[in-house]
């Protein structure tokens, strides 16, 4: 099962075009890879609030955290957004 990154229909694998908003295959994210951009970004989440002395950590988890939305783990995904987010806002106020 996969899901259109456009509109978060559920598509079938074989599916030439999204049937909700015509988005083609191409563009269309596996679950799979979905779930893990999500996960990932819940794993930076977490490492970037030990870690925050660093500004690149809490920024490539928050761009694995958006192509981990339209996910099955899409909480996983929002958790690691506020996570990221927070470690940013320690890291400005750190400066």
């Amino acid at each position: 099962m996969s899901y259109c990154p456009t509109c978060g229909n559920k598509i079938e694998s074989n599916s030439i075009y999204c049937s909700k908003c015509g988005s083609k295959a191409n563009e269309i994210m596996h679950n799979d890879q979905g779930n893990n951009f999500a996960i990932i970004g819940l794993i930076l989440g977490i490492i970037s609030l030990f870690f925050s002395w660093t500004i690149v950590i809490p920024i490539v988890g928050l761009h694995f955290c958006k192509k981990g939305e339209k996910s099955e783990y899409k909480n996983y995904s929002y958790v690691g957004k506020i996570l990221n987010l927070i470690a940013l806002i320690i890291w400005l106020i750190a400066i």
